[in-house]
């Protein structure tokens, strides 16, 4: 009997430490725990705007967001030589990053530029996906003209556009937005870049951008007067409601807002390259993005931004009371004119 409890007693303790040794968990690597969403909470990671950042091996995602509320984001293959402390931003050039994990907490840091970052883990998936709201078309045409600087309805039509470009011709062509196809259009006597039309309709605001004078030109191309707003920029585009005057000056970053009682002006960290105001809300074109802004303790807000794909960039907005209509170009591509799925 007592062999058999000692012969017992030797199977359950090799049995304990066998099981003691299967239980035995591999923990992760930095690399590997460095993988997925992180949400920036203090510091600096690649500019002042960085909000967070998605790793996934070589690949990193970053979502931008500045003060004004002004979103973008960014998506590359950039990221080299992952160690379990270091890894290589390489995206205008090397940056090496030193990095520690702890728990959520996620810290890095860069010599050169002397700046840390903190993250926390984020959950969130869809992060990224619902950063920046996507545009569908609902037209999309190419256009009769080339290098288009600026949109309008005309006299408020919502099937026939005006459109402002640097033409020295001093014609300025309409399109049918129904037949998609031009009709017509208004001679005047000088270049005009930025186009609006008024809310009696029967004459049209215009700049050449250079002289930074505001016309006023009648329908049938009769120009009735001209204004010195007094600004030190280029007028590049224009949009007109409620004798208001929105004017965008794409070079000074530039927002003004411009009626009988004097001006506002707001400065952005983008460049603007076309404006549409309506239904209470200053659509602001930066190329890539278009924001949804309105005013707020004196700046202007962005509360929205939107992102069409593979359109080039976003040069005009218009609206012909239900819909946002851009204008795009794309290098090597024809120009774009597209009735977006933006609604009022």
């Amino acid at each position: 009997m007592n062999t058999i409890k000692a012969i017992s007693f030797v199977l359950l303790t090799a049995l304990l430490l066998n099981c003691s040794n299967d239980d035995t968990t591999v923990q992760p690597t930095n690399a590997e725990q460095l993988k997925g969403s992180w949400k920036l909470t203090s510091g600096n990671f690649n500019g002042n705007q960085t909000k967070y950042a998605i790793f996934n091996g070589n690949n990193i995602k970053l979502l931008f967001q500045d003060e004004l509320g002004f979103k973008s984001r960014f998506d590359h293959n950039v990221i080299e030589n992952i160690t379990e402390t270091t890894f290589t931003y390489n995206a205008q050039g090397p940056t090496v990053y030193t990095y520690t994990i702890s728990g959520n907490t996620l810290t890095v840091s860069e010599s050169t530029l002397n700046t840390t970052a903190t993250f926390t883990r984020n959950d969130d998936a869809s992060i990224y996906d619902n950063w920046i709201q996507t545009i569908n078309r609902e037209i999309e045409t190419a256009t009769p003209w080339a290098h288009a600087t600026d949109i309008e309805f005309i006299n408020f039509d919502s099937n026939r556009l005006i459109i402002g470009y640097d033409d020295s011709s001093g014609f300025l062509s309409s399109l049918n937005t129904v037949t998609l196809s031009t009709d017509g259009g208004v001679r005047i006597n000088r270049e005009a870049r930025a186009v609006t039309y008024d809310l009696g309709g029967d004459l049209f605001l215009h700049s050449n951008a250079n002289d930074q004078l505001l016309y006023a030109t009648e329908t049938d191309g009769t120009e009735i007067n001209f204004a010195d707003l007094l600004l030190d920029m280029p007028i590049n585009y224009l949009s007109y409601h409620n004798d208001n005057i929105w004017i965008a000056s794409t070079a000074a970053n530039t927002i003004i807002f411009h009626n009988d009682l004097g001006q506002e002006q707001y400065v952005l960290n983008k460049r603007p390259y076309g404006i549409e105001y309506t239904n209470g809300h200053l659509y602001i074109s930066t190329l890539d993005y278009i924001h949804k802004c309105q005013r707020i303790e004196n700046q202007l807000q962005a509360i929205e931004t939107y992102e069409i794909s593979d359109s080039g960039g976003v040069y005009g907005l218009t609206s012909d009371g239900n819909n946002l209509w851009i204008n795009t170009q794309h290098s090597g591509k024809d120009d774009k004119l597209i009735k977006t799925d933006i609604t009022f």
